[in-house]
């Protein structure tokens, strides 16, 4: 089970610079608390599921939010699972942008007050140039999983969506400095 496997210690084959930053690195050394054991999907899994042969998820959906200039560009909403044939799938159920639309949505938005969210992702970090804030759905309601500054360089991001989040990024540094 999930629990059984974070109990234990990755060994030193699993854990090495490929699973990214030091930090990374080190939380596999010493398993802690696993947050997201705490929270279940926000979406029923059975669609998900059925198409890849069955299986079950492994960490409950998030929102991946791409914040530029204090100003929400894209979230990204998908789910982790794992095939019958223990292959892990990561299942992309959506893209909502700042408005509330959405491109792709397999199911209705899982958060009951969108532009409460906006507001909260664009008030955390005033003329940070870019960061991503990965929210959980607990019951309706966004819960901060994490806030990480980075480049973007390890989201898939179609061409067109890549432009205008460079674009935005480059006329911030014009306005702010």
């Amino acid at each position: 089970h999930l629990q059984d496997t974070f109990a234990k210690p990755f060994s030193a084959e699993e854990v090495d610079p490929k699973c990214g930053d030091w930090g990374t690195v080190q939380a596999g050394l010493t398993p802690g608390v696993i947050v997201e054991e705490m929270f279940s999907p926000s979406v029923p899994v059975k669609g998900i599921l059925e198409p890849l042969g069955g299986g079950d998820w492994i960490t409950p959906d998030i929102l991946a939010c791409h914040v530029v200039w204090s100003a929400v560009l894209q979230c990204n909403w998908e789910i982790k699972v794992r095939t019958p044939t223990g292959a892990t799938h990561t299942e992309a159920l959506g893209v909502f942008f700042r408005d509330g639309s959405c491109f792709s949505c397999r199911s209705p938005m899982p958060l009951k007050d969108w532009k409460s969210t906006v507001n909260m992702l664009e008030s955390m970090l005033p003329h940070a140039d870019y960061v991503r804030v990965t929210l959980f759905v607990k019951e309706g309601w966004p819960v901060i999983n994490e806030v990480e500054y980075t480049t973007g360089g390890l989201e898939v991001v179609p061409v067109r969506i890549a432009r205008e989040w460079a674009l935005q990024w480059l006329e911030g540094y014009y306005k702010y400095f």
